[in-house]
């Protein structure tokens, strides 16, 4: 979950973080159009500085030459003292126009140069445009989510490495090998896959076919007549393959779960185990095969011969 929300949280961010740099591309363009023109203002405002100077400058040399001619002829005595007086107060003037017509072309000259670096003044203020202003805030809120961006990155990998050494250890517990105590075929599966198992729970059945037994029943007066470790003789049906054997045990209630398949809950059974068996590939795992079995009598010589019965054939 965390990952998934680290992963919705940085796409978020990333489509964010597209949609400012286009305002910023936005607002870039503004303010560069603005540039453009703030610079061509003001370069045209020099250029009217410099007509205003040399007009200045113009009617300076004209105060000056007319106070020149007032100067020789009130020498002579041709012109009042009032009238060279105010041509001399013109000369002034004009002078003074023409220190002004300078300093404002200064002026003119700076206000370029601080346009043409992307500050712009006014007569009463030194400040840039919105378009500017924009631009610089949105590239601070780029740069913030820019680091917020490196920080889910850094936690994305992290979450990585954690998920992944996770699965690892997830994969560890999920499987394992086991090992079977004896050789065998598997004969059951008590466990699905991806089925939680607890320790001690059955989850496979083994087929041990190196020790192979017939369960048979019998009459009560052939029971009562058996001893453990008679010999006994064990023939397939439908075939002509006879094995030799013994009585392994009288009576098998306490050890059905020793065979593949529980024999039948009779009163008068026995286990016959057969060691020629194990050793034939045609039935020496042939769970459930049924045939017939003579007992023969070591005291009297005789055959005691049992009825046909389903035997089953079984592991001890």
């Amino acid at each position: 979950q965390d990952m998934h929300a680290t992963q919705r949280e940085r796409d978020g961010l990333s489509r964010r973080l597209v949609d400012l740099h286009q305002a910023r591309a936005d607002a870039d363009s503004q303010a560069e159009a603005y540039r453009v023109g703030r610079v061509r203002q003001d370069e045209l405002r020099v250029e009217e500085g410099r007509a205003m100077l040399a007009a200045a400058d113009a009617r300076e040399q004209d105060a000056i030459a007319a106070e020149r001619r007032g100067a020789a002829l009130q020498r002579r005595g041709f012109m009042a003292n009032a009238a060279y007086e105010r041509t001399l107060h013109a000369r002034e003037v004009a002078r003074q126009d023409t220190l002004a017509a300078n300093k404002r072309l200064d002026a003119f000259l700076v206000e370029l140069a601080a346009a043409r670096k992307g500050t712009y003044l006014g007569d009463n203020y030194n400040d840039v445009p919105s378009s500017f202003q924009r631009s610089r805030e949105l590239t601070v809120r780029i740069e913030e989510i820019e680091a917020a961006l490196n920080q889910l990155e850094r936690k994305q990998e992290t979450l990585t490495a954690e998920l992944a050494a996770e699965q690892k250890r997830l994969a560890a517990r999920s499987s394992t090998r086991l090992a079977a105590p004896i050789d065998g075929n598997l004969w059951t599966v008590q466990a699905a896959s991806g089925e939680y198992v607890r320790k001690g729970q059955e989850l496979f059945t083994v087929l041990d076919c190196s020790t192979v037994a017939v369960t048979a029943s019998v009459s009560e007066r052939d029971y009562n007549e058996l001893r453990l470790g008679d010999p006994v003789r064990f023939r397939v049906s439908g075939s002509n393959r006879e094995y030799s054997g013994t009585i392994s045990k009288l009576g098998l209630t306490s050890t059905g779960r020793s065979f593949a398949i529980a024999p039948e809950e009779r009163r008068h059974q026995v286990a016959v185990q057969l060691t020629d068996l194990k050793d034939d590939d045609s039935d020496r795992c042939a769970v459930g095969r049924t045939g017939e079995v003579v007992f023969d009598s070591h005291g009297h010589g005789v055959a005691r011969f049992v009825e046909r019965l389903r035997h089953l054939l079984g592991l001890a």
